[in-house]
């Protein structure tokens, strides 16, 4: 499969997501994709746009999510433990536990967001 740089906000899903994951999806956009209880761990989606993603219960440990953008992000119940997140964007995702991430994000839930 190969993965290209564009919109997938209406046309993608976990399942399909669970083909494409295999490895590398960095720089993709995936904003407001629905990802809901996906397992993606070890994942290289650094610098992805996960902007307004549902996250939910997502399996994402020791993802590389450095410089991705997961503003307004659900990400509860999500686990991250081990996962990279140096220079993500954070501002206003619900549900984050940072405990026993890596790195320190460019911006945290409670940063004003950026529209």
């Amino acid at each position: 499969y190969e993965i290209v740089s564009r919109d997938w906000r209406s046309d993608v899903c976990s399942s399909d997501l669970a083909v494409l994951w295999d490895g590398i999806i960095g720089f993709a956009n995936l904003r407001e994709a629905e990802l809901r209880g996906a397992e993606l761990l070890d994942a290289q989606a650094r610098g992805a746009n996960l902007r307004g993603a549902d996250l939910r219960g997502a399996d994402l440990r020791d993802s590389d999510l450095r410089e991705t953008d997961l503003q307004r992000a659900n990400l509860q119940d999500a686990d991250l433990r081990g996962v990279e997140l140096d220079g993500a964007n954070l501002r206003g995702a619900t549900g984050v536990n940072l405990e026993g991430t890596i790195g320190i994000p460019s911006f945290m839930p409670d940063d004003p967001l950026d529209e």
